[in-house]
């Protein structure tokens, strides 16, 4: 029934800003927007900010381009209230990115967001995606819908949505951007963009490499865009885009707390006296790890030998084609639009342990109707897609696929319908709700053992909110919402392996049941002129059947369970930002601040808080404006001690990062930085493995990048 109705579904763009908005011209960190003919297909800033202005809940516009290094995701969403990234090893690789507390778990981070692009979803038809393929150089703009409030066209998730937009006709200029490091980082990334009549073009190609802080760290990635767009009139408009990338990262793996505190660089298998470290490390003193003379004991010897880097050789490999095609025709009233995607995908995902070796093939399509009647604005959408995934398991022989012990063929499919509805007064309040109904399907097979699972989940979700629009361009919000979020086949087809030699690895199917939970949030946001711009929101939601991942001993994720019982994600995001001072000369600052607080109501874990994010977060920045020039310092602190297992009995360390910014903006396109982190050169850790209980000898912390300094440039032309 699903795979019928995939080929005539169509594409929703920013539907949001159909359901309320402000008619005021918005002001964004203390910039303001001019104004440009309105096209959903090729948005405008000040288009943008009236959309979100009109979300009952928390949202979030990051500006890339707007950010001085751009050489990761994390740089892109810095200072962004409500989104947390935690590092893996620093590279081009899989942070974990988690919002309200998605996909927390995760290593690698593989769930709980609805990532999209330009709209149309960037995930497999599971849920799944790889975060490590996504280019914020390629975005002119990020827009964040946070948590249940999320009016998304596309699968719901705990998480919400994350949309990255394309520059397009309204970024007609060329630009290069060159940038280096410490640790061997250096990135790259040129556009070009031409308009002739109804026709625009752009070209857009990237390169990323990184040696690592870490032993066995290095990554790369390359990608390669192309986008074409064609204008009738102002009623018609048609983009076709198609991607290319291709991403390596070698894991360095975790390490135990001793060894994680002591001598952050290290792998497992540098103390590994029947397997050296290899020359090429030993040839770079830079890279040398910083033994701590300190006795290594019996079951740290057995990790030194079964779980050696050096020979298991843990990495990812993924080579990703993207073909996407939105078209649309707009009424001053109304809008139809239609879109549709082709993803191919082989990925190789290595662990100590296993080889995970998946082709992934999916298609989608949306469809969308919107428009507006007197006070009142209506939107009917239908989203489809459907993933053919073959993913086969071998054991790690030395770092090359051994016996193969699981053969999966995968399939997943979604149709939702989507209905939207709002009115706006003219006091400046409005009132939105929304109807989504669903159908999911999991099927698996493992062919290796003839197990079979079939898995069809039903579900409706409404949603309620209302924003009022008060003077002095400050609005406040609540939302009530419903949210769900199936399992992806990460956690369906649970890799069972163990390094004990002799044992036996398998792949076990779990029938998993949906998450579900209500939620409830207000705050507001605004300004108070260009001094203080700030937004906040508060929420609590309420979970059952909440997806817990766990890692075994060895530290891979190897199972995931419905939690029995019930658990509550609760929260404050603030975030503020504005200019003191004249516009050249003054303060420029930033600061966000999330705190999270998510606890086991009842279970087995009553009372406990769950693993796996920082109970607070902070970020701040606060640069002197001398005419083209800035310079300030830059912090983050995780005050307080965070649990790393459900249990509570292990914890990451309180810790805080400093550092300076210096940033040139010329007024002819040229634009140089220069960036220093962690200046005090501070041993900590950045994330590291959830476990249901810890134990201190196993391996458990992902140490962060130490003491360091990159700088670059960017012109346009």
């Amino acid at each position: 029934m699903v795979s019928a109705g995939l080929r005539l579904l169509g594409l929703a763009l920013l539907p949001a800003a159909l359901l309320a908005g402000s008619p005021e011209e918005a002001e964004l960190e203390s910039m303001t927007v001019v104004a440009r003919p309105f096209s959903a297909l090729d948005p405008g800033l000040r288009q943008v900010a009236q959309a979100l202005a009109g979300v009952p809940g928390g949202t979030n516009l990051a500006l890339p381009g707007q950010g001085a290094r751009l050489s990761s995701l994390q740089d892109a969403l810095e200072y962004q209230p409500g989104v947390l990234l935690q590092a893996f090893s620093g590279g081009n690789d899989q942070p974990r990115l988690n919002i309200r507390g998605s996909g927390i778990q995760g290593n690698p981070v593989s769930r709980g967001l609805l990532l999209r692009r330009d709209g149309l979803p960037l995930n497999e038809a599971d849920g799944s995606f790889i975060i490590g393929l996504l280019d914020p150089r390629d975005s002119w703009a990020i827009i964040t819908h946070r948590g249940a409030n999320s009016r998304a066209l596309g699968p719901a998730s705990l998480g919400g949505d994350m949309n990255f937009l394309t520059p397009s006709r309204r970024d007609g200029r060329a630009q290069i951007r060159l940038e280096k490091g410490h640790y061997g980082r250096l990135g790259g990334h040129l556009a070009l963009a031409a308009q002739a009549g109804q026709w625009d073009l752009r070209l857009a190609g990237s390169g990323d490499d990184y040696a690592g802080y870490r032993q066995h760290s290095e990554s790369r990635r390359r990608g390669l865009s192309a986008q074409l767009g064609w204008r009738a009139s102002t009623v018609l408009e048609s983009r076709l885009s198609v991607r290319h990338t291709d991403l390596f990262f070698a894991m360095p793996f975790a390490l135990t707390q001793r060894r994680a505190e002591q001598s952050p660089r290290e792998v497992i298998g540098d103390r590994d006296p029947l397997w050296p470290a290899p020359s090429a490390a030993l040839a770079d003193p830079e890279r040398l790890p910083s033994a701590d003379g300190g006795v290594v004991g019996p079951q740290e010897l057995a990790q030194e030998t079964l779980l050696n880097v050096y020979r298991r050789d843990p990495r990812r490999q993924t080579r990703q084609w993207r073909v996407a095609s939105r078209t649309q025709w707009q009424q001053p009233d109304q809008r139809w639009s239609l879109g549709v995607y082709l993803q191919d995908t082989d990925d190789l995902l290595v662990d100590p342990l296993s080889h995970a070796l998946s082709g992934l093939r999916s298609q989608g399509a949306q469809w969308l109707w919107s428009g507006r009647g007197g006070a009142w604005q209506y939107q009917v959408g239908v989203d489809g897609a459907r993933s053919s995934i073959q993913r086969a398991y071998f054991e790690n022989a030395k770092g090359q696929a051994g016996r193969q012990y699981a053969e999966l063929d995968l399939l997943a499919e979604h149709l939702l319908l989507d209905l939207q509805l709002g009115w706006q007064s003219g006091t400046g309040l409005a009132l939105s709700s929304q109807w989504q109904w669903s159908t999911l399907r999991r099927d698996a097979v493992n062919r290796s053992d003839a197990q079979a699972l079939e898995q069809r989940w039903h579900y409706l979700l409404p949603k309620f909110g209302l924003v009022y629009q008060g003077p002095g361009r400050q609005r406040w919000f609540a939302n009530l919402s419903a949210s769900t979020e199936a399992p992806s086949f990460w956690e369906i087809a649970a890799n069972r392996t163990d390094p004990t030699p002799g044992s036996s690895s398998a792949v076990k199917l779990n029938a998993l049941a949906l998450q579900r939970g209500h939620s409830l949030e207000a705050g507001g946001a605004g300004q108070w002129s260009a001094a203080l711009h700030w937004q906040l929101s508060v929420y609590r939601t309420e979970l059952r059947d909440e997806l817990l991942s766990t890692a075994g001993s060895s530290g891979i994720v190897d199972d995931t369970v419905n939690y029995a019982g019930h658990t509550r994600h609760q929260g404050v995001e603030l975030g503020l930002n504005g200019v003191w001072g004249k516009e050249q000369r003054g303060l420029d600052y930033r600061l966000a601040w999330t705190f999270s607080d998510f606890r086991f109501r009842d279970g087995e874990h009553a009372g406990k808080r769950l693993a796996g994010v920082p109970r607070h977060q902070l970020q701040a920045r606060c640069l002197l404006r001398l005419g083209d020039w800035l310079f300030g310092p830059t912090a983050r602190w995780s005050p307080g001690r965070n649990p790393v297992d459900h249990s509570n009995t292990l914890f990451q360390e309180s810790y805080a990062l400093w550092g300076l910014e210096l940033d040139y903006r010329a007024i002819a396109g040229w634009r140089v930085f220069l960036r220093a982190e962690n200046l005090a050169d501070r041993v900590y850790a950045a994330s590291y493995v959830v476990r249901s209980e810890a134990d201190p000898a196993l391996p458990t912390y992902f140490p962060g990048n130490g003491r360091s300094l990159s700088s670059g440039f960017s012109y346009q032309f």
